[in-house]
């Protein structure tokens, strides 16, 4: 990784707004262009084909983009050799809260939702069914959330654009993690 707060946007050539297939466009376009076996002893193409790298390993995957456009370059930047720690996740409710007992918050690590229970139901076949196969219509009873209102009751849910919802801002300064309530929705 290379040292220094870079602008990823900036580093690919695109607007803040950019679709993934436009990134994905960029990445590929300056990519060819500095790739060090069309320019080889060329350092400045070197550096500048590992910083389009860092910034589309960012910007190409949706959950890495949420969490810097959220944080900002120099929030999202992660002490060098811990950046696999930064976007590991240890499942909800695991690693991640034996640290929030310690400093009152997550660490930062990315938060994933509950997983559900499953859903089972009975249902007879024939051992010729079973053999090869056969497609039928179940009607399988589970508690589904209102699409409209995400189960809350409210019309024109939206996530806060400043933490995505989470309530929190996090913020980084090297290893160490810091987090706060929102001041927008909390």
């Amino acid at each position: 990784m290379t040292t220094g707060v870079k602008d990823y946007y900036e580093v690919l050539g695109v607007s803040k707004d950019a679709s993934q297939d436009e990134i994905k466009k960029a990445f590929r376009r300056l990519a060819r262009k500095c790739h060090p076996d069309l320019n080889p002893g060329d350092k400045g193409a070197e550096m500048q084909f590992k910083e389009i790298n860092e910034a589309y390993a960012v910007l190409g995957d949706p959950t890495k983009r949420a969490e810097y456009d959220r944080l900002g370059p120099a929030g999202f930047e992660a002490s060098p050799g811990f950046e696999e720690f930064r976007t590991h996740d240890f499942g909800a409710g695991g690693f991640e809260d034996l640290f929030s007992d310690f400093v009152g918050a997550r660490t930062g690590f990315r938060e994933a939702p509950l997983k559900g229970a499953d859903l089972v139901t009975r249902m007879t076949l024939t051992l010729d069914e079973a053999f090869s196969g056969v497609t039928r219509a179940i009607t399988i009873s589970h508690g589904v959330t209102c699409r409209r209102c995400g189960g809350s009751g409210a019309e024109g849910v939206t996530s806060c654009t400043k933490c995505g919802g989470t309530g929190k801002l996090k913020s980084r300064k090297g290893f160490f993690s810091m987090s706060q309530a929102c001041p927008d929705c909390r």
